[in-house]
């Protein structure tokens, strides 16, 4: 099998941008790839075939570009041996700025760049095209969403506080406790986050507590199951593994046979 990552790229300093990646994949056999739930929005533009995307409650779909907002389910991105394009996670919280819309109005779907960024979308796709080089086509990805990054009002106050609070402890933080740091009840804070961004609170602990499992187990050579269950604050390995099947749509051991699991793209 020839399957290849060109042109890897991680953004730090780039504001909201946690990884823009160019890739490409061929002589592969044909089959599926499965897309986990993250902390990121996802914006892919592919070069070849469209992406053919099948989300967890089974609505399918073929995308030459597309979003897909935060999740709790994965995905499957079927494909015939042959994938290449660029992929760009963003923060939920730059939603307004980069597609218009808070974060909520995309959560749990995947949905085609044109029907958000309209004739834009398209224009950017030839420019792809017609850009020979993998380097110059990731900066024209990164120069359109870092365009719209400056115009639209931020979320607000509490709710940007407990996401990066509890981003920025992979889920770790007691709901109870983000609500007395911006100085509301955990009702009120709850039901201004899920307007934001589409899932609770509690559920985006979940999430994010998911996410760095996948992420420890994604990067470990051997992975020990029972030492990242207890790395990403899971109660024991069992309580892990019952979590992670109900994200990732299958245990642990089968996502590391998942042979693009380390690189893209993830429809998430």
């Amino acid at each position: 099998m020839v399957a290849e990552t060109s042109h890897v790229r991680s953004a730090p300093g780039r504001g909201p941008i946690g990884r823009a990646v160019g890739y490409r994949y061929a002589g592969m056999p044909a089959g599926a790839h499965r897309g986990v739930p993250s902390r990121w929005l996802t914006l892919i533009v592919t070069l070849e075939e469209p992406l053919d995307v099948t989300d967890g409650s089974g609505r399918r779909g073929r995308f030459d570009a597309m979003v897909a907002g935060l999740d709790d389910t994965a995905s499957l991105i079927r494909h015939e041996g042959r994938m290449s394009g660029v992929q760009l996670d963003l923060d939920p919280l730059a939603a307004r700025a980069v597609f218009g819309m808070p974060a909520s109005e995309l959560v749990r779907r995947s949905v085609a760049l044109e029907d958000v960024w309209g004739t834009a979308a398209v224009r950017l796709r030839e420019q792809l095209h017609e850009e020979g080089d993998g380097v110059a086509r990731l900066e024209l990805v990164l120069a359109e969403v870092e365009r719209r990054l400056g115009e639209a009002a931020a979320p607000q106050p509490e709710v940007a506080h407990a996401w990066r609070r509890l981003a920025g402890a992979d889920g770790l933080v007691r709901i109870e406790e983000l609500a007395r740091e911006v100085g509301c009840s955990r009702r009120h804070l709850s039901g201004r986050f899920r307007a934001e961004l589409g899932l609770s609170p509690s559920r985006v602990r979940r999430v994010l507590r998911f996410d760095r499992a996948q992420r420890l187990l994604a990067s470990t050579p051997r992975p020990q199951l029972a030492a990242i269950a207890a790395d990403a604050g899971y109660a024991d390995q069992a309580h892990f593994t019952r979590d992670f099947t109900a994200f990732a749509g299958c245990p642990p051991v089968s996502l590391l046979q998942d042979p693009l699991r380390l690189a893209g793209p993830d429809a998430r």
